[in-house]
């Protein structure tokens, strides 16, 4: 029933995203997140059955999100935009694994 309920769920904020132009993945993070306080309402009481487990997460959600923004991206703009991308990409991956080393 939950799984059911989050895939219709899921296909009205695909239909949003095609309306409006906003890209699917910011829409589905933003109704996850107005979701969270509707688990304690009696209706959505379903959400609160669901557990999201790191295997969960690496193993489905994240390689669907990579596969659709690979998918759905267009070339020219990610040719335009290559220096803040790689420079994002090694700056981060350095400041990440700083951060990871010195908590460690």
């Amino acid at each position: 029933m939950a799984v059911l309920a989050l895939l219709v769920v899921a296909s009205l904020v695909h239909i949003v995203s095609k309306k409006t132009k906003l890209p699917y993945t910011v829409l589905l993070f933003i109704t996850g997140i107005v979701l969270i306080p509707l688990a304690n309402v009696p209706f959505f009481s379903f959400l609160n059955t669901l557990y999201l487990t790191p295997d969960l997460l690496f193993y489905i959600f994240l390689p669907v999100l990579i596969f659709e923004s690979g998918y759905t991206i267009k070339y020219q703009e990610l040719s335009k935009n290559h220096v803040t991308i790689w420079t994002m990409a090694v700056f981060g991956l350095l400041i990440a694994a700083a951060v990871i080393a010195y908590l460690s």
